[in-house]
């Protein structure tokens, strides 16, 4: 049956194709179990397991050895965050320490806020703050630190001569304590003697255990005026009376009077060590006195 539409004829029958085979010596390109077809010598989707096959020039490395390759490099990467991570507890750790060491180990249950110190030159009592590790030393100029040095002698700038690891602390060629042959100073001095006469002798050197005393105290002679700068302007000599009432009060509550094993690491806050070795000398010889007079 034949349909006639707009000059068109379509037959309705099924139509049967026949097509001729491929004659010999040309591939046949549309059956996939031919090797030598064109259309199938590429062939995208390969059995599994694949063989192994040698990395190449132009052949791209496999997820896994980029990995492989990058497990050096992460674990130095750890290695090293590791190292700054222990290097910053360190310098935590040091800060720490060298705050309770400056500052006093005491309980902040002890540690006070104000002290009241007699003024004889105004004829009153004066409060003085105590707070000094709330005081920020980068915010004082050098002028104040050599104005309020508690020891002239052991100051020095910390604005003008600060480098990348802090302030710069100056060569003072000072021995240590204890050192055998030391060193005698270099200023001489001229010393009267009884008969009219002069003579010169060499001063001695400062130790360092002295000189780290010194620089401590006028750190906190600085503080201590910083806080209160129109309490203690152009008046030196309040400012060490107020320090010295300071380092009594906080060496009281390190040897801790009424604990028995109280702190005994007082260092610099110790005013009268003269005195304390004088004592610690003088008890056995009045022992013995009092033992020879039980006696007789």
């Amino acid at each position: 049956m034949s349909y006639h539409i707009a000059g068109n004829e379509y037959n309705s029958a099924p139509a049967h194709h026949h097509q001729a085979p491929a004659p010999s010596g040309q591939p046949d390109i549309t059956s996939p179990s031919s090797t030598t077809s064109p259309r199938y010598a590429s062939n995208f989707y390969p059995t599994y397991p694949q063989q192994p096959m040698s990395a190449g020039p132009g052949t791209m490395p496999s997820v896994h050895d980029a990995m492989n390759s990058m497990h050096p490099q992460a674990s130095s990467t750890l290695a090293t965050s590791s190292s700054s991570a222990a290097k910053d507890e360190e310098e935590v750790e040091a800060a720490a320490s060298r705050k309770r060491k400056l500052f006093g180990d005491i309980p902040d249950a002890k540690k006070r806020k104000f002290i009241i110190v007699e003024d004889a030159q105004r004829g009153q009592r004066v409060r003085v703050r105590v707070t000094l590790d709330q005081v920020n030393m980068q915010d004082m100029p050098d002028a104040h630190l050599k104005i309020n040095a508690v020891y002239p002698r052991s100051y020095y700038p910390r604005q003008s001569g600060e480098s990348a690891t802090g302030p710069k602390i100056p060569d003072w060629d000072d021995e240590d304590d204890g050192e055998p042959g030391a060193k005698r100073g270099t200023t001489m001095v001229k010393i009267p003697l009884m008969e009219g006469e002069e003579t010169r002798m060499p001063v001695p050197k400062m130790t360092r255990a002295r000189r780290g005393k010194e620089m401590a105290l006028n750190e906190l002679g600085a503080r201590m005026s910083w806080q209160q700068a129109r309490t203690f302007h152009n008046r030196p000599l309040f400012l060490q009376k107020s320090l010295d009432a300071h380092r009594t009060k906080v060496r009281e509550a390190m040897m801790g009077a009424d604990e028995p094993g109280g702190s005994t690491d007082a260092g610099h806050f110790e005013t009268r060590p003269g005195k304390r070795k004088w004592l610690a000398r003088k008890r056995p010889v009045m022992r013995e006195a009092q033992d020879g007079q039980e006696e007789a």
